[in-house]
C-alpha cells in the first residue's frame, strides 16, 4: 500500500504536468490548495495542505467523496433527560441512537477500530456507562452536544486502543 510519504513525494516529482499547472494557476490567483485522500481500504476520508499537513476531513468533505451521509453529533445530545430514564421504552430508544451515533464516529475518527470486530461491545460498555450520574453530570458541565461527543468518543477509541492493539513495547 503506498504511504502518504510516498503520495507527497510522487506529487512533488512526478506531478502531472497538467494538474501542476492547474494547480500554480489557483496558488498564482491566492487561493489556497488542499488534496482530498480516499483510503478506500479503511473507508477514511483526508484532507492535506499546501503545507503537506494531513488532518481528517470535515464531515461534509467526507460525504462528498464517500457519498454516505454526515451525521450531527451536535444534533443528538448523549445525555437521557430524567423523563428519559424513567421510561424503559424511551431510554432504550435513546440509548440505540447515541450507540448508532457513537459507532458512526469511531468509524469515522478511528475507522480500523470500528470495524474491529468487538467494535459493538466497546460501543455497548461506553453507552452504559453515560447512566451512571457522575458521567452524567461531568458530560453535562461541558459546553454543548460536540463536547460531549468529543470527549466520550476520545475515551471510547482510547480505550479500544489500549484493549485492541497488540503493545510492542518490550517489557
Amino acid at each position: 500500500m503506498t504511504s502518504f510519504s510516498d503520495f507527497l513525494a510522487a506529487t512533488r516529482t512526478e506531478p502531472s504536468p497538467a494538474l501542476s499547472e492547474a494547480v500554480q494557476a489557483l496558488r498564482d490567483e491566492g487561493h489556497l490548495i488542499r488534496f482530498v485522500i480516499h483510503n478506500k481500504e479503511t473507508g477514511q476520508v483526508l484532507v492535506m495542505d499546501h503545507e503537506g499537513n494531513v488532518a481528517i476531513a470535515p464531515g461534509l468533505i467526507r460525504e462528498l467523496v464517500t457519498g454516505e451521509p454526515w451525521r450531527d453529533p451536535g444534533a443528538l445530545n448523549p445525555i437521557a433527560t430524567h423523563p428519559v430514564r424513567r421510561s424503559k421504552t424511551r431510554l432504550a430508544a435513546h440509548e440505540a441512537e447515541v450507540r448508532s451515533m457513537l459507532l458512526y464516529l469511531v468509524r469515522y475518527y478511528a475507522p480500523k477500530l470500528g470495524h474491529h470486530p468487538s467494535a459493538g461491545d466497546f460501543v455497548d460498555e461506553t453507552v452504559a456507562k453515560l447512566r451512571k450520574p457522575y458521567i452524567r453530570g461531568g458530560l453535562a458541565a461541558l459546553a454543548d452536544n460536540y463536547e460531549r461527543w468529543e470527549t466520550i468518543t476520545g475515551i471510547c477509541i482510547e480505550v479500544m486502543r489500549e484493549m485492541l492493539v497488540p503493545n510492542t513495547t518490550a517489557h
